[in-house]
């Protein structure tokens, strides 16, 4: 992925998760051991007017569902 725009929407979305305290960058090197982390991966939108045109690129860091545990 070279567009530069995309490279914004990816960083607008980590600063908006990190203000939000929901995510933080860990080195593997850092994790517990045993500690299980969740795999995530992005989903890219285009948001385009009534005519068509692209107004906005939008970057949304989604862990992946099937790889979390349900409390039962």
């Amino acid at each position: 992925m070279k567009i530069p725009e995309w490279f914004t929407a990816m960083r607008e979305e980590q600063a908006l998760l990190q203000r939000h305290q929901t995510y933080e960058m860990v080195p593997r090197s850092e994790v517990p051991k045993g500690t299980r982390v969740l795999k995530s991966q992005w989903v890219y939108t285009v948001k385009r007017n009534d005519a068509g045109e692209v107004i906005k690129r939008k970057a949304r860091l989604v862990a992946l569902g099937n790889f979390q545990e349900h409390d039962s």
